[in-house]
């Protein structure tokens, strides 16, 4: 783990199921958004798209 004074740098290992379930996390976090921070909202549909790609990575390897 690296951090400085505005970033924190962490490296995560996770299966699959996990990331299924950080998505559906930020899926239902993004549909009931109540307001505020623009950035905060933006984060998380960048977060909502890497995460989802990461799902289509693995099924794209795992049927082959």
């Amino acid at each position: 783990m690296q951090m400085d004074d505005d970033q924190l740098e962490l490296t995560l290992t996770l299966d699959v199921e996990s990331v299924r379930l950080l998505y559906n996390s930020v899926c239902f976090h993004l549909d009931k958004w109540s307001g505020g921070a623009p950035t905060e909202q933006e984060s998380l549909i960048s977060m909502k798209s890497f995460l989802y790609a990461a799902i289509l990575e693995h099924n794209f390897h795992d049927n082959k």
